[in-house]
């Protein structure tokens, strides 16, 4: 689980600087955006319980991770992301 903080943490910080020349996001894209600030709310407040929180939301480490990477990949979810964040 120690991994996944730290892959987690690396995300967040690619979509913190990667959130540039933003565009809106479509209807799916929104959805999967809320699903990961959902996700990366709870485990920052509390990150004893990231598997916990990861299972209440139907994901994996693995599914989430990739999620972040696609979120990380599209400025307009990177920003919206980033946003949603508070960043």
């Amino acid at each position: 689980m120690k991994t996944s903080m730290i892959t987690l943490a690396a995300l967040l910080m690619t979509l913190t600087l990667g959130a540039c020349g933003s565009t809106a996001v479509s209807g799916s894209q929104s959805l999967r955006v809320d699903t990961a600030v959902k996700i990366a709310k709870a485990v920052e407040a509390n990150p004893d319980r990231a598997g916990a929180v990861l299972r209440e939301n139907g994901m994996t480490a693995d599914a989430y991770e990739d999620l972040m990477y696609d979120i990380a990949a599209d400025p307009a979810m990177s920003a919206e992301f980033n946003s949603r964040m508070g960043g």
